[in-house]
């Protein structure tokens, strides 16, 4: 997402290339994954911020690919890559208090 970011930025005021379809792709996947983590926290009785955090993260995944592809200038999409690179920063962060199924 740094290449894509940095690439956005390089074209600030012209129209940005299209996002390549990996990164496209792994980010849907997150997205799918947030949601269904968050569907789970809540069938389980989880903490019910943590069901939130990630329904919100599935759904700020959602808006940042749409606002990133169909950014006007390498300004705006390079600002909603920064916006996704923050929130994955924080599912790193959060990611731990959600447990495993260890035992």
């Amino acid at each position: 997402m740094r290449l894509a970011g940095a690439a956005a930025k390089a074209k600030a005021g012209l129209k940005p290339a299209a996002l390549a379809p990996t990164l496209v792709g792994d980010l849907q996947r997150f997205a799918v994954a947030a949601n269904r983590l968050s569907l789970e926290i809540d069938q389980r009785g989880g903490p019910t911020d943590l069901r939130c955090i990630f329904r919100g993260m599935a759904e700020e995944t959602d808006a940042q690919l749409k606002a990133a592809s169909a950014a006007n200038a390498g300004t705006a999409q390079s600002m909603a890559l920064s916006r996704l690179s923050r929130m994955l920063k924080d599912a790193i962060a959060i990611a731990p208090t959600v447990g495993g199924g260890n035992g």
